[in-house]
This record gives structure tokens, C-alpha cells and sequence, in this order.
């Protein structure tokens, strides 16, 4: 796997309505031949944003539509996985983080370590 997408491209790539669909679409299908995936708190973050109306409007998409979208999403020619890293981080690791969009970075950088340490030896 080449690329562990986060949750603002992820959700940008899946939900039609956001402002960033179109170029997040595009980057997304033009990598995924070269191996793709999301980490566990993507896929929880995507469902939970998916579904609360204070972004989605009067019409937020239900559980099943949501699970459906992201099943399609994960399918297909090019399939994506679900990444679960085999151990926590180092909490002196995390601490680096000046701010909570940080911390998402963070732990997508030490599941991007842990993957390539189980790919590659």
C-alpha cells in the first residue's frame, strides 16, 4: 500500500456536496491502482461526519447509506484497506502535537511506520 488517506480527502472523495469533492475525486482515482487505504479512525471519523446534520444539512445520510458509500468506496478494480496498527504509539510521541489536527496527523504517520515495518521487514 502506497498511500493511507485521511479523513479530509476521504470524506471529500465520497460525499458529492463538498467543496473539495471534485479534486479529491480525481486524486483519488488517478492513485488507486498503486495501493490505498484508510486507518480505523477514518472510516469511524467519515461514518460519524456522514451522518450528523450540522454538516450534511436537513439530510444527512442514514447508517446503512453511509455503509453502503463506504463499502462502494473500499471495492472495486482497486480495492482499499482498513488499517489497525499492531501497537499504541508512544505517548511522548503523540504529546508533539500542538493542536488536535496534529494528533490525526500523528497517528496516520505511526500507522503509515507500522505498515511499511509489515510489508517490508
Amino acid at each position: 500500500m502506497r498511500f493511507l488517506i485521511d479523513n479530509d480527502v476521504f470524506l471529500a472523495a465520497i460525499y458529492a456536496g463538498h467543496e473539495a469533492h471534485k479534486p479529491a475525486r480525481r486524486w483519488l482515482d488517478a492513485n488507486k491502482k498503486q495501493g490505498w487505504g484508510i486507518a480505523a479512525e477514518t472510516l469511524l471519523a467519515a461514518q460519524r461526519l456522514l451522518m450528523n446534520p450540522a454538516l450534511m444539512g436537513p439530510r444527512p445520510f442514514t447508517a446503512e447509506e453511509v455503509l453502503e458509500a463506504i463499502q462502494a468506496e473500499l471495492a472495486g478494480a482497486h480495492p482499499g484497506r482498513v488499517v489497525l496498527p499492531p501497537l499504541k504509539p508512544d505517548p511522548a510521541w503523540l504529546a508533539q502535537a500542538l493542536g488536535h489536527k496534529q494528533v490525526m496527523d500523528l497517528w496516520l504517520e505511526h500507522f503509515r511506520i507500522r505498515l511499511r515495518h509489515s510489508v517490508h521487514g
